[in-house]
């Protein structure tokens, strides 16, 4: 019986150490499920991120390229007013009487340019003033 009661108390240490194994293993597989919930959970919020960043790059690409569109509007206004100042000038000197030259220089505005500004001043300053027709042709 000497025997028996060591070979008894390992077994018995070995049955309660398998049974602590299969507990804590118990543990471990309910923690890996919990991690993996947690997981999958982070990858649909993860997603969401995703899409949700995407969706307002877009956004943002759009807006960039109405700011840039505006811009180059601007641009091109603010580079007009100059010049309508110069053409008012130009038509001003040209009413009184301003030689093509005149408009060159003083104005800056290319040959062609000035030569055209004194046509049409020209050509307004020679017409008579308009009369009604019906005063014209006496009818009315």
């Amino acid at each position: 019986m000497d025997m028996t009661w060591p070979f008894l108390a390992s077994l018995s240490f070995l049955f309660t150490g398998a049974a602590g194994a299969v507990v804590y293993v118990r543990r471990l597989r309910a923690e890996l499920e919990r991690q993996e919930g947690l997981v999958r959970g982070l990858e649909r919020d993860m997603q969401a991120v995703c899409v949700g960043a995407r969706g307002m790059g877009e956004a943002v690409v759009l807006l960039e390229d109405r700011l840039r569109r505006l811009t180059e509007r601007q641009d091109e206004l603010a580079l007009r007013e100059p010049d309508q100042g110069v053409y008012h000038q130009a038509i001003r000197l040209a009413s009184r009487g301003a030689s093509v030259e005149e408009l060159v220089t003083t104005c800056g505005l290319p040959r062609g340019e000035a030569e055209l500004v004194q046509i049409l001043h020209r050509s307004a300053r020679a017409r008579p003033p308009e009369t009604p027709r019906s005063a014209a042709t006496g009818t009315g």
